[in-house]
């Protein structure tokens, strides 16, 4: 059966047999975990090496670069990148600094991203573990735990001799994770470039579960020719509809921010006849 939410699927580890490069290979699982979520099928870990054989060369540092994804040796998010799309999911390497852009993306629960962090920074408490270095985790979900916001995550590092007793769905505060982005430097990930298709929603409750609207009272406004709209609240989302020409559009309500609160400026919005929902920039 399909895996209609990223919660359906399996957690991975790098401790498992398909996972030769082990304590090298926590970017590589979480690739694999995302890929199984996409495609609904089982991916070898070490295979995605191989995958990228003879592609790069790619930087581990300031004064080592590789050519593919050698064997024990650890792997950036370009590198991971590279593997998924080769495991059939459109990705693309994003920067983040804070909480709300990293909920944005997931809070559907249908499209789960890599998030490399130093693990310097991450409570030892949250992460069920002491390592201490740049290391890749999967964000699964957004969720609220005891009225504190925060994410599920699929943590890769985990042994048979120390299992990871949430299988696989850890509870990350928002204060937590944006700790370690404030104090890791540039924090790198592999986002797929959509959510996973769900053929039982339809195109409004589709749009509400990808955003936080608040409503306002319906009334109309112009959007001027050329605008684009968004499945989403924000540049990051498929584009979906081109304005050809100046239209009137009715308001619906505002995209809100889940960890300031603050409106972001983006318009969840409908033709004036009701037909469409689109998501209209804070510009336009």
């Amino acid at each position: 059966m399909g895996f209609s939410v990223d919660l359906d699927a399996p957690a991975r580890y790098q401790s498992e047999p398909s996972s030769t490069s082990k304590s090298q290979n926590c970017g590589v699982t979480v690739a694999a975990a995302i890929a199984d979520f996409y495609t609904d099928r089982r991916h070898d870990i070490e295979g995605g090496r191989g995958l990228i054989a003879g592609l790069g060369p790619f930087s581990l540092g300031p004064t080592t670069t590789v050519v593919g994804a050698p064997r024990d040796t650890p792997t950036n998010s370009w590198q991971q990148a590279e593997m998924l799309r080769r495991w059939g999911v459109p990705c693309q390497v994003v920067k983040f600094s804070m909480v709300g852009q990293l909920h944005a993306i997931v809070d559907s629960g249908r499209r789960p991203l890599l998030l490399g962090l130093n693990f310097e920074h991450v409570d030892t408490t949250v992460a069920g573990h002491s390592f201490g270095d740049w290391h890749a985790i999967k964000l699964r979900t957004g969720t609220t735990s005891g009225g504190t916001r925060g994410f599920l995550v699929n943590d890769p590092n985990f042994w048979p001799s120390r299992p990871d007793p949430t299988n696989g769905r850890r509870f990350y505060p928002d204060a937590v994770v944006q700790h370690a982005l404030a104090k890791s430097g540039v924090c790198a990930g592999v986002v797929p470039l959509v959510a996973k298709p769900d053929a039982s929603f339809t195109e409004e409750h589709e749009m509400a579960i990808l955003s936080r609207i608040r409503p306002d009272a319906p009334r109309d406004f112009t959007v001027r020719a050329g605008t684009v709209l968004r499945r989403g609240p924000g540049e990051h989302y498929p584009e979906h509809w081109r304005v050809p020409a100046d239209e009137q559009f009715r308001l619906i309500g505002w995209d809100i921010d889940p960890q300031t609160k603050a409106e972001t400026k983006w318009v969840l919005a409908s033709r004036r006849d009701g037909t469409g929902v689109f998501f209209v920039p804070p510009v336009h």
